[in-house]
C-alpha cells in the first residue's frame, strides 16, 4: 500500500511537470482547450440535473440544450482561459513583479471592485445578449438588472480564492487553480443566468 501512495505520488508530481512544460509552451492554446471542456461539462450538469429537478423533467434525454451549451464552452474558453491567462500572469505581474501579502491584497481587492463587475460580468452578458439574438445594449441592461446578487455571488466564492492563488500558486498553475475552482462556480452562473433566448415576446 505504502509503493503504491509512492507511485500515485511520482504519477501526479509528472504529470504536474508536464503541464507546466506545455503550458510555458503553449499558455493561451492549453487555457483556452481547458476552459471550453470545463465550460461544456459544467453547463451539462447544470442543465441535466439542477435546471431539469427545478422544471420536474424526468426524461432524461429531452433536457440538453446543445446551442447554449456551445456557446457557454466557447465564453468559457474565450474569456475564463485565454483573457485570464493574460490577466493574471501577465498584467497583474506587471504591476506588482514581486509576490508579497500587500499585493495580493492589493490585487484581490483590485479584481473583486474593478475587473469583475466592470469587465468579467459586462462582457458575459454583452456575449450572451449577441448569442441570443439580441445585441451588446440590451445585455448591459440584463445585467443592471440582476448586478448586485450575482456580483455579490462572485465576492463569496472568488475573494478568498483569487487572494490564496496570487500569493501561493505559481503563474504556470493558475489558470488550472481558477479551472477547478470555476467548475463549481459556472454550474452557479450557468444555473444563475442561462445562455438562452427569453420569451419575454411570447409573455407580451
Amino acid at each position: 500500500q505504502k509503493h503504491h501512495v509512492v507511485s500515485v505520488n511520482q504519477m501526479m508530481r509528472r504529470l504536474a511537470s508536464l503541464y507546466a512544460n506545455h503550458y510555458r509552451k503553449w499558455p493561451y492554446i492549453l487555457a483556452f482547450s481547458t476552459c471550453v471542456v470545463k465550460g461544456s461539462f459544467t453547463d451539462a450538469v447544470t442543465q441535466r440535473k439542477w435546471e431539469q429537478r427545478a422544471k420536474n423533467v424526468k426524461d432524461d434525454n429531452a433536457w440538453l440544450d446543445y446551442q447554449r451549451n456551445a456557446r457557454f464552452a466557447v465564453w468559457s474558453g474565450a474569456y475564463c482561459g485565454c483573457t485570464q491567462h493574460f490577466i493574471y500572469n501577465v498584467l497583474y505581474p506587471r504591476f506588482f513583479p514581486v509576490t508579497s501579502v500587500l499585493s495580493s491584497v492589493v490585487l484581490t481587492t483590485f479584481d473583486m471592485l474593478v475587473h469583475t463587475p466592470f469587465v468579467y460580468f459586462p462582457i458575459y452578458y454583452m456575449c450572451r445578449s449577441v448569442f441570443i439574438g439580441g445585441n451588446a445594449k440590451e445585455g448591459l441592461t440584463q445585467y443592471m438588472n440582476n448586478l448586485w446578487p450575482i456580483v455579490t455571488a462572485c465576492w463569496k466564492v472568488w475573494a478568498p480564492v483569487i487572494f490564496g492563488m496570487l500569493l501561493f500558486v505559481p503563474p504556470q498553475f493558475r489558470v488550472l487553480t481558477l479551472a477547478s475552482v470555476s467548475v463549481f462556480w459556472l454550474m452557479l452562473l450557468s444555473y444563475m443566468v442561462p445562455m438562452k433566448a427569453h420569451k419575454a415576446r411570447n409573455r407580451n
